[in-house]
């Protein structure tokens, strides 16, 4: 089976690691160089979905003689400067630039995430019956997901976005890796069915589109659209900049709490600024 092409370009960036990789992500993009994911090719359907890693390894060099990283008090933060491509449209769904995508990364969670292994972490997903044999999936949410402004994350604004998508084929790059779903129907808050056109193995990697609130889909004169990821967005400077504040509540404390980014028209902008 040939892989699907949405694999190989938007692959989402650990917040964890975040600091390393956009940084050697922006000298990859100074020198000029392009770099695909090449992921193996295969016959069969992917064997499972939702892989979680089972432990978190520590580089030794920081443990010591002092506590483990878990243990360590709450630390206060720098901030890290990042920079985006300018857009005058906010909506996450219609993002196309990398750096847009890894910035999104931040803000917004989809209902699965793709790891750099290839392999699949849920997110706002609790579970899904198996797209590989079937045509109609059913989908069931993780209760308690909720977004940055406090309200609930259902069914109802899952099914939006992924309306949205489908709505605008030319200009959302998740709609091609959606395209056999023929319908959607809301169950009740935390589930809801796809009707596809025909099975479709790799629907679980398609479902890492961002999701945010059904009611904020078309504002697009309103910036700051409410996510549930690592970091919130808290307000918008006069310069363009967006200033991002770790989301306490639902994420560890230990990482970075805040991040501005900033809007440039080009990668030579970018560059010449953060020069």
């Amino acid at each position: 089976m040939k892989q699907p092409e949405f694999l190989m370009k938007h692959q989402r960036v650990r917040p964890a690691r975040l600091l390393l990789l956009l940084l050697l992500g922006l000298l990859w993009l100074a020198a000029g160089c392009q770099s695909d994911v090449t992921v193996p090719t295969s016959s069969e359907a992917p064997a499972e979905t939702g892989t979680v890693p089972t432990q978190t390894e520590t580089d030794p060099s920081e443990l010591d003689d002092g506590p483990l990283p878990g243990d360590r008090p709450n630390q206060p933060g720098g901030t890290l400067r990042l920079w985006q491509l300018a857009t005058d449209n906010p909506n996450p769904l219609l993002a196309s630039d990398q750096s847009q995508l890894a910035v999104n990364d931040l803000i917004y969670q989809g209902l699965y995430r793709i790891e750099s292994d290839q392999s699949l972490r849920p997110q706002l997903i609790r579970e899904m019956s198996n797209p590989a044999d079937e045509t109609s999936v059913v989908i069931s949410l993780q209760p308690g997901s909720r977004f940055h402004d406090g309200t609930a994350v259902t069914s109802d604004d899952v099914a939006a976005c992924i309306q949205f998508i489908l709505d605008h084929p030319e200009q959302s790059v998740y709609a091609d890796a959606l395209a056999r779903i023929a319908s959607i129907e809301v169950e009740n808050p935390v589930r809801l069915r796809l009707e596809l056109s025909a099975p479709d193995p790799w629907l679980a990697y398609a479902l890492v589109f961002p999701v945010i609130p059904a009611d904020w889909l078309n504002q697009q004169n309103r910036p700051l659209i409410p996510g549930s990821g690592a970091y919130r967005m808290t307000t918008v400077r006069e310069d363009g900049t967006l200033e991002l504040t770790l989301d306490q509540f639902s994420f560890d404390s230990s990482e970075l709490r805040r991040i501005d980014v900033t809007p440039y028209r080009d990668l030579q902008d970018a560059l010449t600024a953060f020069a």
